[in-house]
């Protein structure tokens, strides 16, 4: 028998979070394929209060540090809640056993199991809640071995959340659902998996590394994971605000053309001052190809350079014609706020250098205090212009109070990131007539590219969620 949903706020849950609620205490480990924006975070949290093992939360940073302590406070005040962030967490876990619920972002993964090798205090079993489980599709990461690591303190509790579970491929499944059920759904190792559901040519193949789902093999997936997994589309319950495309596509000036053509066919670039950017490979002249269309490039790689601040030293600024468009577009907002999506760190200078002040940003580099402090100024309406990059802010935060048009000055690669951020603004409590997606873009270029990925990787998503509800 399913227990009663018990809440300590007025609002009544809806219909299909009921639902929802009674799918988890049936099956204990399920995958909720809730579209974003539909509660996900209330329904664990009313789950969590009827079962007898506290709850362990893993979330994106600023989700664990602002969403999660937010509806806690909202549907259960009487919740006592560890955050383990910043310079306490460790004596925070120490003394955790007097809390019902404890919160984590993926990135404190490794701090958590090193701090519990020192035995700081007893382990238990935990009701472990997985938000925005794509964050853990890759079964080779250190994040996601860990996890499988901390199996023995996962109860049979187990809730993967996401509105974009297969967001690249529908190998991105096997991580996830093996977190949840140790390989009962989609077999007990990965390349078992892979081998039983996808073509892969390996280090000799043509092309190398290639990996292709097998003919049919996408039904049978749908099948063996569809008991273990409820899919839900926010359209069927919410009258939200539609989403106006508005596409900007910039013809690039004759001298950028003339460079950005020497990188593309040359694979290296020079300036005046004896600089010289080299790509030593199709994959890495892409990635410097898009920096090119940010408005800099990289002279060193990332992975070579030990320090921000080398890093700026090392950035070539090119041009700025991208922050010129945001800066009418943010002319022409009539006074509606913007959140900017960016790829790349330099960017924020640029931005800054055209319109001539600072800019509030949520990027990697923002610290946990003060991107909190970020997010409630947008939410709060006192942010005109709000840079962001996708990884900080496209999982679970609760931003619809604070505007309705995003602008992305470069799509992501990633699928979820570009459908998530998106739903950061059109979700419940959106008060816009509608939400304005617009995209700055360079004709014929690898921006194009970027586009047509993202609608092919799509497809399959949407395959995925068909299958799920039986459509």
């Amino acid at each position: 028998m399913t227990p009663p949903m018990v809440t300590t706020n007025q609002l009544k849950p809806y219909g299909f979070q009921r639902k929802a609620y009674e799918f988890i205490h049936y099956h204990g480990t399920c995958y909720l394929m809730l579209d974003m924006g539909m509660g996900k975070t209330r329904i664990c949290i009313e789950v969590g209060k009827t079962i007898e093992y506290p709850m362990f939360i893993l979330a994106n940073k600023f989700a664990a540090l602002d969403t999660w302590p937010e509806e806690f406070q909202k549907w259960d005040k009487s919740a006592k809640i560890a955050v383990l962030h910043g310079k306490n967490k460790e004596r925070i876990w120490a003394n955790s056993d007097q809390y019902t619920n404890i919160i984590l972002n993926y990135e404190g993964l490794k701090w958590f199991f090193d701090t519990c090798n020192k035995n700081l205090r007893p382990l238990q079993k935990y009701y472990f809640v997985f938000d925005e489980a794509s964050m853990i599709k890759n079964s080779k990461s250190i994040r996601w071995k860990i996890l499988a690591d901390m199996m023995p303190i996962m109860s049979h509790y187990r809730t993967a959340l996401s509105g974009t579970p297969a967001p690249q491929s529908l190998e991105d499944l096997w991580a996830q659902y093996f977190l949840l059920d140790e390989g009962k759904s989609l077999t007990p190792e990965y390349y078992q998996f892979r081998s039983r559901f996808f073509n892969y040519t390996g280090a000799y193949g043509e092309p190398p590394f290639l990996t292709t789902i097998k003919s049919g093999a996408d039904k049978e997936i749908f099948r063996l994971i569809k008991p273990l997994t409820m899919r839900l589309k926010s359209e069927d319950y919410f009258d939200l605000p539609p989403i106006v495309h508005n596409p900007i596509r910039i013809t690039m000036p004759p001298k950028l053309h003339r460079m950005y053509e020497t990188l593309e066919h040359e694979f290296m670039l020079e300036f005046p001052d004896t600089t010289t950017v080299i790509a030593n490979s199709a994959a890495v002249r892409d990635h410097k190809l898009r920096q090119f269309l940010q408005g800099a490039v990289y002279a060193t790689d990332l992975a070579d350079e030990g320090s921000r601040h080398r890093l700026r030293r090392a950035t070539k600024m090119i041009h700025d014609v991208k922050a010129q468009v945001i800066k009418q577009l943010l002319e022409t907002s009539a006074g509606q706020p913007l959140m900017v999506a960016t790829q790349f760190q330099f960017e924020i200078p640029i931005i800054e250098k055209v319109l001539g002040r600072k800019v509030p940003n949520l990027t990697g580099a923002t610290s946990g205090s003060e991107g909190k402090q970020i997010i409630a100024d947008f939410k709060a309406g006192k942010l005109p212009l709000l840079v962001v990059h996708p990884k900080s802010a496209a999982y679970s935060l609760n931003l619809q109070s604070g505007g309705s048009k995003i602008v992305f000055s470069a799509l992501p690669w990633e699928l979820d990131l570009y459908q998530q951020l998106i739903k950061r603004l059109q979700r419940p409590g959106q008060e816009a007539a509608n939400v304005v997606v617009t995209t700055i873009a360079f004709k014929n270029t690898v921006d194009d590219k970027i586009a047509c990925y993202l609608s092919r990787k799509g497809a399959t998503q949407q395959g995925l969620f068909n299958a799920m509800i039986g459509g």
